[in-house]
């Protein structure tokens, strides 16, 4: 028997089959291991089974972690519980260099044509996209083109003081399930007070502002808004004869 480690060896061996350790009936005095080496002896095999698991795993938890963090971080995520999506009421005004937007208050309605069923002409400078302004056309004139200057749908926009306009936007048509059934404007015609005219064209678009982008700068008190031609409403009720836009935006030279 191996007096380090107890192991059974035959009476004939030197060295002990375990540790290695001088048996006492073999030649010299037994040799005692040294701290730990045993320890180490037998569990050198789980040790090195460990660092093979800690090896293979660790690659693919930080792989893992930076994954999910790209998840949660990169644009468009959902929100989680009780995260809302809202809808932006109005596009922020697109002011460029040297222009600046002209505040409501300081614009006030001069004249219209004519509003119906509470839709009025002030609506168009309120800056909610839920109101709308509604005209109605000529009598039996659903679907108009080219009509003469008095009778087209209009409205006069005056100003506090004189402004140096630059451009205009315009967002056509009524709001919501009205933007169909309703006449909205196809080409319209910008007065001034000095007996000129521009004409623009709009897009079939509710949607978005559309800019109209004035010839060269005009000082003006007033301008005026007429319709020249229309896109047709699907109603088949009096809402086709009820022209509609939203909102206008003016913007002067700073």
């Amino acid at each position: 028997m191996c007096p380090v480690c107890g192991w059974g060896n035959e009476p004939s061996r030197r060295f002990c089959r375990h540790d290695g350790a001088v048996l006492s009936g073999g030649s010299g005095a037994p040799v005692p291991m040294k701290a730990g080496q045993r320890n180490r002896r037998r569990g050198g095999g789980a040790g090195k089974g460990i660092l093979v698991v800690l090896a293979v795993l660790l690659p693919l938890l930080v792989a893992g972690g930076l994954f999910g963090g790209y998840l949660l971080l990169k644009p468009g995520a959902k929100a989680g519980a009780g995260g809302t999506a809202t809808k932006s009421p109005s596009p922020a005004p697109t002011s460029t260099a040297g222009t600046s937007l002209v505040p409501a208050t300081a614009i006030k309605i001069l004249e219209f044509t004519s509003q119906s069923g509470g839709r009025r002409a002030t609506n168009t400078i309120d800056g909610n996209p839920d109101t709308f302004w509604s005209a109605a056309f000529p009598a039996g004139i659903p679907n108009h083109t080219g009509l003469d200057i008095d009778r087209r749908p209009h409205i006069r926009y005056g100003f506090t003081t004189p402004v140096t306009l630059t451009r205009l936007e315009i967002r056509n048509g009524a709001s919501g399930a009205d933007f169909a059934q309703r006449p909205r404007a196809n080409k319209i015609a910008l007065r001034f007070e000095d007996g000129t005219t521009q004409e623009a064209t709009l897009n079939d678009d509710g949607q978005a502002f559309q800019p109209v982008q004035l010839d060269k700068p005009k000082t003006v008190s007033w301008v005026q808004i007429e319709i020249v031609t229309n896109y047709p409403g699907t109603a088949t009720d009096d809402n086709r004869y009820r022209f509609s836009f939203a909102e206008v935006r003016f913007f002067s030279k700073t």
